[in-house]
C-alpha cells in the first residue's frame, strides 16, 4: 500500500512537471509569434543602393538624441538598401556666424563633389532653417523631409514648400506640468528655462500655449544669457523654496564655473536652487538630478521620417503629404529623486520608465521571466519525483555531502596550485618583482595601448667588486634592497618595477614621458643611491639608469635597444648617472661598430701595412732610429 501511493505521488509530480513545461512552451510560442508580429519585416522597396540620401543633424553625433535618432533612420535605410550620408552642425556647441559659414562651405563641397542626391532628411529646427535658407542654391527640386521640430510656425510655414514636410516634435508640456503640480501641490510659483537657440525658442511658443490653461499659476521665465557664472547663480538662489523648475531649453553653452556644456549645467543648476525640483520634456539631466517628465520617442520619430523618405523614392508626391505631428513618448522619472521627496507616482502609466531604479530589470523582464520560471519550477518537481523515488537510500545524501567536501578542497588546492605557479612564472624569486617574461608583456600591453611612456633600464656600479668582496649573500642583499626601493616607487601606480636579469632592473613610467630635468628624475636619483649597510658597514650603493621615451611607430626592440645604449651610456660618465636616449648615441654605436668591422675584414684578407718613419737628430740631421707605423 506504501509503495502504491509513492509510486503514485511520483507520478503526480511528473504529470504537473510536464504540464507546467507545455505551458512555459506555449507562453514562449505567444510572446514569439507577437515579436515577430510587432517586429518590422517589412520587405524592402528599392533596389539595391540606387537611391542616395543627405542627413543633417542639427547637433553632434555624441548629443543624447542622436544615438535613437540614428538608430530609427538607419533600421528603415539599411532595409531598403538605401546609401545616405551625415553632416553634423554642431548647434549645441558651435551656434556661431563663422561656425555657420563652414558648415555652409562643408555643405557646399559635399554637394560638389558628391552624387546628385534623391532626398534630404533633416532633424531638429537648425537643420530645417538651414535647408530652407540654401534651398534653391543646393537642395532645388528635391524632396526635403524633416522631424524633431519645435518652432511650429516655422515647420507650417515650411510644409507650404511644395518639396518640404515632416513631422513637429511633441513636446509634453502639459503632461510634464500636470505631473510636477500632483507631485508638489502646495507650489503656485513655476520657474523656467529657456535658452536662445532656435530649438529653444520653438520650444517657448508651444509652452506659453500650455501656460495659458493655468491662470492660477504664477510663472516666471528665465533666459540663458548670462554675462557670468556669478550671475547665474545670484538668479537661481532667489527663486523661493516652493516653486518647480522646468526645463524647456538649455541647448547653447552655459556660463558655468567651468566655462563648460549643458552637463556642467546641470551640476550648477542643482548646487544653487536649494533643492527645488527640477521637470523637463527631454531625457538630458534625467538619472542626474532632476525628477523627470514625459519626453519624446526620438527612435520612432525618426523612423517614421525614414519611412516617408522611402515612400517619396518609391513614387508618392511630396506635395500630397501633410505636415504631421508625433504623438509618441513616455514618462521618464528618477527613481532616486522620487524616492527622497516622496513623490506620489500612482497617476503614471505602466510604461513608466524610472531612471536608477533597482528593481528596473525585474520589472522590465518579469513577462519574458515567467516561462522561464515555470520551466525551472517544473524541472524542480521533476527533480522532487526523482528525488521522492529514491528516498530509502538514506546513504545517498551523506555521500554526496562527503564527495561535495572533497570537491571544494580539491579545487581549493587547485586554485592555490594555480596561483602559485602563476606568481613563479611571473615574479623574480629573490626580489619578488615580476621578471623578464612578465615585464615584456607589460611592455607590450602599455604600447598597444597607444599611451606615451618611458622605460629606464638600469645596475648596480660595481656591483661585481661587491659581489667578490662581501660574498655572494651581500650582492643578494643588494639586490633585494633595490628590489624593495623600486616596489616602493611602483605604489602610486604610475610605475611598473621588474627584475630585468643579473643585477638589471626596468622601470615603466605608465603616465606620460619623463622630463629630462623633472623632480621624478631627483626622486629617482635619490632614493637610488641612498647608501646601504650591510654587516654594519656602509656600502655607497648607486645605479646607473637609461630611459627612452616611447614614440608613435616605435616597436618594442627598438624602445628596449634605446634603452640599453642610454644605460650605455650612464656607465661611461660614472657613479649614479641617470641618461635620456639620443639619437645620437645610436650614431655613435653604428659607427663603432662600422670601425670594428673594417678592423675584422681588413685583418682577414691582410689589408694592415708596416711603415717606417725615421727619426732624425735635429741638431746634427743624422738618423738615429725608426718609429713603425701601421697603416691601413
Amino acid at each position: 500500500m506504501r509503495r502504491r501511493k509513492s509510486f503514485i505521488f511520483t507520478i503526480a509530480l511528473i504529470i504537473f512537471a510536464t504540464f507546467g513545461i507545455l505551458l512555459a512552451v506555449g507562453i514562449l510560442y505567444v510572446r514569439y509569434t507577437k515579436f515577430v508580429h510587432e517586429s518590422d519585416s517589412t520587405p524592402p522597396r528599392l533596389s539595391k543602393f540606387e537611391s542616395s540620401v543627405l542627413y543633417i543633424n542639427s547637433y553632434d553625433p555624441t548629443y543624447m538624441i542622436s544615438k535613437p535618432q540614428f538608430d530609427g533612420i538607419n533600421k528603415v535605410f539599411e532595409r531598403n538598401q538605401i546609401h545616405y550620408d551625415i553632416l553634423y552642425m554642431d548647434t549645441k556647441n558651435l551656434n556661431t556666424p563663422v561656425a555657420n559659414k563652414q558648415f555652409y562651405e562643408r555643405v557646399k563641397y559635399k554637394i560638389q563633389t558628391s552624387k546628385k542626391y534623391d532626398a534630404i532628411l533633416v532633424s531638429d529646427d537648425a537643420a530645417l532653417s538651414f535647408v530652407q535658407k540654401y534651398q534653391n542654391e543646393f537642395f532645388a527640386d528635391t524632396p526635403i523631409v524633416f522631424f524633431g521640430i519645435n518652432d511650429l510656425e516655422n515647420a507650417a510655414v515650411a510644409g507650404q514648400n511644395q518639396w518640404i514636410t515632416g513631422s513637429v516634435e511633441p513636446l509634453f508640456y502639459e503632461e510634464t506640468l500636470r505631473a510636477a503640480i500632483i507631485q508638489n501641490p502646495k507650489s503656485h510659483n513655476i520657474y523656467t528655462i529657456i535658452d536662445n537657440t532656435p530649438t529653444g525658442q520653438g520650444d517657448r511658443k508651444q509652452y506659453l500655449e500650455v501656460v495659458k490653461k493655468y491662470p492660477n499659476l504664477n510663472f516666471h521665465e528665465i533666459g540663458t544669457e548670462f554675462q557670468s557664472a556669478e550671475a547665474a547663480a545670484e538668479v537661481f538662489k532667489q527663486i523661493p523654496e516652493d516653486s518647480i523648475i522646468i526645463i524647456v531649453s538649455i541647448l547653447n553653452e552655459f556660463p558655468t564655473e567651468n566655462q563648460a556644456s549643458v552637463y556642467d549645467f546641470i551640476t550648477f543648476i542643482k548646487k544653487y536652487t536649494n533643492d527645488i525640483p527640477l521637470y523637463r520634456t527631454h531625457p538630458l539631466g534625467i538619472g542626474l538630478g532632476f525628477v523627470g517628465g514625459k519626453i519624446p520617442d526620438d527612435r520612432e520619430a525618426a523612423r517614421k521620417a525614414a519611412e516617408t523618405v522611402v515612400d517619396i523614392l518609391c513614387g508618392e508626391d511630396i506635395s500630397t503629404i501633410p505636415v504631421w505631428k508625433e504623438d509618441k513618448g513616455f514618462f521618464c522619472f528618477d527613481y532616486n529623486v522620487i524616492k527622497a521627496h516622496n513623490y506620489t507616482t500612482d497617476f503614471l502609466p505602466l510604461n513608466t520608465k524610472m531612471i536608477n531604479d533597482p528593481n528596473a530589470g525585474f520589472r522590465q523582464y518579469s513577462s519574458q521571466i515567467m516561462p522561464f520560471a515555470l520551466i525551472i519550477f517544473s524541472v524542480l518537481l521533476l527533480f522532487a519525483a526523482a528525488l521522492f523515488s529514491y528516498k530509502r537510500a538514506i546513504n545517498a545524501n551523506g555521500v554526496m555531502m562527503v564527495m561535495n567536501q572533497r570537491m571544494r578542497q580539491t579545487n581549493k588546492e587547485l586554485n592555490d596550485s594555480r596561483f602559485r605557479l602563476t606568481y613563479v612564472a611571473n615574479n623574480d624569486k629573490l626580489t619578488g618583482l615580476p621578471n623578464r617574461s612578465y615585464a615584456d608583456e607589460e611592455i607590450k600591453h602599455i604600447m598597444d595601448s597607444g599611451v606615451p611612456f618611458s622605460l629606464a633600464i638600469m645596475d648596480l656600479d660595481d656591483f661585481k667588486n661587491y659581489n667578490n668582496t662581501y660574498t655572494h649573500v651581500c650582492g643578494d642583499t643588494l639586490l633585494v634592497e633595490c628590489g624593495k626601493r623600486l616596489s616602493s616607487i611602483c605604489r602610486n601606480n604610475d610605475y611598473f618595477a621588474a627584475r630585468y636579469g643579473g643585477d638589471e632592473f626596468l622601470l615603466i613610467h605608465k603616465n606620460g614621458h619623463i622630463e629630462r630635468h623633472g623632480k621624478e628624475i631627483e626622486e629617482l636619483r635619490e632614493i637610488l643611491n641612498e647608501p646601504i649597510f650591510y654587516n654594519n658597514v656602509k656600502l655607497d650603493v648607486a645605479m646607473s639608469v637609461g630611459f627612452a621615451d616611447y614614440l608613435a611607430d616605435m616597436d618594442y626592440d627598438e624602445l628596449v635597444t634605446n634603452a640599453d645604449l642610454a644605460l650605455f651610456e650612464a656607465k661611461k660618465v660614472g657613479h649614479g648617472a641617470i641618461m635620456c636616449f639620443t639619437p645620437e648615441m645610436k650614431e655613435t654605436v653604428i659607427k663603432r661598430n662600422r670601425i670594428v668591422e673594417i678592423l675584422k675584414e681588413e685583418c682577414i684578407r691582410g689589408g694592415f701595412e708596416i711603415r717606417y718613419q725615421p727619426q732624425v737628430n735635429a741638431k746634427t740631421g743624422e738618423t738615429y732610429g725608426f718609429e713603425a707605423l701601421v697603416r691601413l
